[in-house]
C-alpha cells in the first residue's frame, strides 16, 4: 500500500498542497522478523494529508481493486490462506473475484 499511496503522492504533487513529506529513521524491535532489514526509511506525511489519504483508501485502493488484487496474490504466494483473503476483502465491501 506504501508505495502505490506514494506514487499517488508524487503524480498529484501534493507536498505543494499539502505540505512537504520527509523521511524519518524506524527501528524495528529485535524480535519482529522485519529486523533484519532496520534501520527503515519510511515517509512521514502532514496532517493536512489525512483526509486525501482516507478518500484515497476508500476510493481508489480499496474501491477500484487494489486492496483486492494485493491480498489475493499473497494467497497465489502462499502467504495468506484463502479463507482469510475472503474475510479480509469482504470486510472491506470488496469483492474477491478481481
Amino acid at each position: 500500500m506504501g508505495s502505490v499511496w506514494g506514487k499517488h503522492w508524487v503524480t498529484n504533487n501534493f507536498d505543494a498542497s499539502l505540505g512537504a513529506r520527509i523521511k524519518y529513521q524506524h527501528n524495528y524491535p529485535s524480535y519482529f522478523p522485519q529486523a533484519e532489514s532496520n534501520p527503515q526509511e519510511p515517509w512521514c506525511y502532514p496532517d493536512m494529508a489525512l483526509a486525501e489519504f482516507r478518500r484515497w483508501l476508500r476510493e481508489d485502493y480499496i474501491g477500484k481493486g487494489k486492496f483486492s488484487t494485493y491480498i489475493t496474490g499473497k494467497v497465489t504466494q502462499k502467504q495468506l490462506p484463502a479463507s482469510f483473503a475472503q474475510l479480509a476483502i469482504a470486510a472491506y465491501g470488496g469483492e474477491d473475484d478481481r
